[in-house]
């Protein structure tokens, strides 16, 4: 929101000791934060006044004059080129080294058609305090010659720029502001009155509201007026003025009011050239592909969830956001219809979004305006129109209600010593509210309160402690220290926070990236990954393409390797760790830790064989987050059941018990066609982590007198049994033998002569360490017979002869 000092001086009589710093601070401890303060007319400090003394035809151009410029202390020779200078004209004059503040040009001294100038006669357009650049700026005849021109001019004046929260839609106009400079003591509001015009005749064009019951409100109430025989016109100095020093274009003076009193009052309008409305306006839902060109020369695509405004013919206006171009007054409009609207937020909102449009009338819309400047800005605005622009008004016309429903909370005072840590009495904090324009009534054991409509942020108690500090300084609130007491050292993270920051270093540890997506996905990414769950729609999506909310995390990991590649980042490993959505209820949202790799395995090495990341590389990463979370690797189950986003060959499921922990595996072909990228992942749940323990105990170190030794089996068993069933029972009997401990088991080799006979032969080594002493042959023959059978009684597998 910017605004500039002689702006804010229309709305609020500041203390004569107040500077800019002070009003910078107030604001900032009120919760407008300053970003920044300009003032333009440093831009003007060479600049000086002097006068014409001779006008001369250029030799060797024709549309070129040649001038000589007296400024003070010398007589200057300028080459110009504007149609508008004679003799005696008294100028602006730029000499060699000024920078030219509407182009940021330093000027130097060179050859223009052979001849040197030695500075330059300056326009409105360049100095960037109108917008006239047809001509050179022609001064009064008392301008003294050799002065600065910001001094004689007194030009000074300080811009600010301040940063808005969303709830404080009351502050988006200048009047907003100085109301709460007004509560905080710098100075006394003036209380602009303008004369209630009656109309001398009935509006051709009247307002209708044309909503069912379920989207009647949409549009509570709009008014407006006719105006005719106007003469639409340049603005004045002072309008155009102020909108140049906010940023903005002036236009004509129609648009600049509309613009101005946006501005000034936070009360968005809108005008009709009468001529091009057919039969009377109506608020309405657009219809399915109805296409408006707005203001901005884009053509929009509507939809039945569109708010519009239409005549009999189709779309004039975008609700709340824009207008369109083929009804918008020009500077040949003498007809003229006036819309002052009140739109609701989600509405104006969605507008914006679904189609793609930022505009200072959508900004306020979404922050809440004040429900009576619907009525205030018609007044406003049909006496500047007829005082600037002529013509006569008709009477006003309207069509829905204005509710006069006042917002009423009960406040105890001794919230805020509770709440805000301050203490003060009820007569100030009374004052406090009653200088922001809140309606103070006593009663027996508390305030009624009643918030003004411009503060529609307003609507429990705490809101109101809140304002109290706000006006009486943050700085007020004294420290203190926190007492001992064995509650304040609760954990900082939960269960599953907790496990999620394990995995996030696990994987970290590993190499993968970490990353941080949206939580949103297109409706087409996302089908490929629901598998029966329902699609989670956004009401308000930031895009289209951004408009449910994913079901995995996968497909904007995929998105962004694919993202890496195309800007030459190759070999990557990524993970994040969030919050995933399979339904609408609280209950469908999982806390999720999924990781993607894809390209080449390791770096590139002479003495290594190159090859790419495949299912055993990611299973790797998976089991080391399972085994930093305290999981018991012996009670793993990999099952065939992956979802249908994975290969059906080359992935599985991690499970214990009755608890599915996550899958794994290169992802489905035609998926990775879609992505135009091959990848191996894995999805984790941690809540179906079972058991509270995130962290395995630490056992002792153990010393080994002995050699181990290593011991080769084949099984022979179902195709269907995972070789990880095998590896687990064997891990466990090391587990509960006196003799020998199991070190390491491992898969070597894998055989299925005819797969018509559904079986397979799996070869394991195991590595096995005597505990006491070196084993003689009748134990090493125990051992291995009690591996045999337990295998046999888990797995169904018998040893391959």
């Amino acid at each position: 929101m910017k605004f500039s000092l002689s702006w804010l001086s229309d709305h609020i009589k500041l203390n004569s000791e107040i500077d800019i710093d002070q009003i910078s601070r107030a604001l900032t401890n009120m919760g407008l934060e300053v970003e920044s303060i300009e003032n333009p007319s440093l831009l003007l400090e060479k600049f000086l006044i002097g006068k014409i003394l001779e006008v001369n035809k250029h030799p060797n151009a024709d549309r070129l004059t040649i001038c000589k410029v007296d400024i003070g202390n010398k007589a200057c020779e300028v080459v110009c080129g504007a149609p508008n200078v004679v003799k005696n004209m008294k100028v602006v004059f730029a000499p060699i080294g000024a920078k030219i503040p509407s182009s940021g040009l330093v000027l130097k001294k060179k050859e223009i058609r052979g001849v040197k100038g030695e500075g330059m006669l300056c326009s409105e357009k360049e100095l960037n305090i109108g917008e006239d650049a047809n001509g050179i700026i022609e001064l009064d005849r008392d301008a003294p010659v050799g002065e600065l021109f910001v001094n004689w001019k007194k030009t000074y004046d300080y811009i600010f720029d301040i940063a808005i929260t969303p709830n404080r839609g009351d502050c988006a106009s200048v009047k907003g502001i100085a109301r709460e400079l007004s509560a905080v003591g710098l100075g006394q509001l003036i209380d602009t009155k303008y004369t209630k015009i009656k109309g001398g005749y009935k509006s051709p064009i009247k307002w209708e509201i044309d909503l069912d019951k379920k989207n009647e409100h949409l549009v509570p109430y709009v008014k407006g007026r006719y105006f005719r025989g106007l003469k639409n016109v340049r603005s004045p100095e002072w309008l155009q003025k102020k909108l140049i020093s906010i940023g903005l274009k002036p236009i004509s003076a129609l648009v600049d009011l509309t613009n101005y009193l946006t501005f000034d009052i936070g009360r968005p309008l809108h005008v009709f050239d009468a001529s091009k409305i057919k039969g009377n306006l109506k608020m309405r839902m657009a219809k399915n592909n109805e296409k408006i060109i707005a203001l901005d020369g884009n053509e929009y695509s509507l939809n039945n969830k569109n708010l519009i405004i239409a005549d009999d013919l189709g779309p004039k206006s975008i609700a709340g956001v824009m207008g369109g171009i083929d009804s918008c007054c020009d500077m040949n409009t003498i007809d003229m219809f006036l819309e002052s609207a009140l739109f609701d937020k989600g509405a104006v909102a969605y507008n914006g979004r679904s189609l793609n449009i930022i505009s200072d009338a959508r900004y306020r819309f979404e922050r809440g305006v004040d429900p009576n400047s619907v009525d205030i800005g018609v007044e406003i605005f049909s006496n500047l129109v007829l005082e600037i622009c002529g013509g006569e008004v008709s009477e006003e016309v309207f069509a829905g209600l204005l509710s006069k429903q006042e917002k009423t909370i009960k406040y105890r005072p001794s919230q805020l010593l509770r709440i805000g840590g301050i203490e003060l009495d009820i007569k100030s904090q009374k004052k406090q509210l009653k200088r922001l324009g809140f309606q103070v009534v006593n009663k027996n054991n508390y305030l009624e309160v009643i918030s003004p409509p411009w503060r529609n942020d307003i609507n429990v108690e705490a809101d109101l402690v809140e304002e109290i500090l706000r006006i009486s300084g943050y700085e007020n609130i004294k420290s203190k220290f926190l007492t001992f007491d064995h509650r304040n050292f609760k954990a900082a993270l939960n269960l599953t926070e907790n496990r999620a920051k394990i995995a996030r270093d696990t994987l970290a540890r590993r190499g993968l990236l970490e990353v941080v997506t949206f939580s949103f996905l297109s409706p087409k990414d996302s089908r490929m990954f629901l598998n029966g769950s329902n699609m989670v729609k956004l009401e308000n999506p930031i895009s289209e393409d951004l408009s449910v909310m994913r079901p995995s995390l996968l497909p904007n990991l995929i998105n962004y390797l694919s993202k890496n590649i195309r800007n030459g980042f190759f070999n990557n490993g990524i993970f994040e760790a969030s919050s995933v959505f399979l339904g609408e209820n609280v209950k469908d949202q999982k806390i999720c830790i999924s990781a993607v790799r894809e390209g080449r395995a390791g770096s590139r090495h002479w003495a290594t064989k190159e090859r790419n990341v495949d299912i055993y590389d990611i299973k790797l990463d998976a089991i080391e987050v399972l085994n930093a979370l305290g999981v018991d690797e012996t009670k793993i189950k990999l099952l065939k059941k992956a979802p249908s986003w994975y290969h059906p060959g080359k992935s599985g499921t991690f499970s214990i018990g009755k608890f599915d922990l996550g899958y794994f595996g290169e992802i489905h072909p035609q998926i990775a066609q879609f992505y135009k990228l091959k990848v191996v992942c894995f999805e984790m749940f941690l809540e179906n982590i079972p058991g509270r323990s995130i962290e395995k105990p630490k056992s002792d170190f153990k010393f080994y007198s002995v050699m181990p030794i290593r011991r080769d089996f084949a099984f022979l068993l179902d195709e269907e049994v995972m070789s990880n069933s095998i590896v687990n029972c064997i891990r466990k009997i090391g587990t509960k033998n006196k003799l020998v401990d199991v070190l390491e088991v491992s898969v070597f080799d894998v055989y299925q002569e005819d797969s018509n006979k559904k079986e397979k032969s799996i070869g394991v080594e195991v590595l096995l360490q005597p505990l006491i002493s070196t084993l003689n042959e009748k134990q090493i023959i125990e051992v291995s017979e009690n591996i045999i059978s337990q295998v046999r009684k888990e797995t169904g597998a018998i040893l391959r002869t």
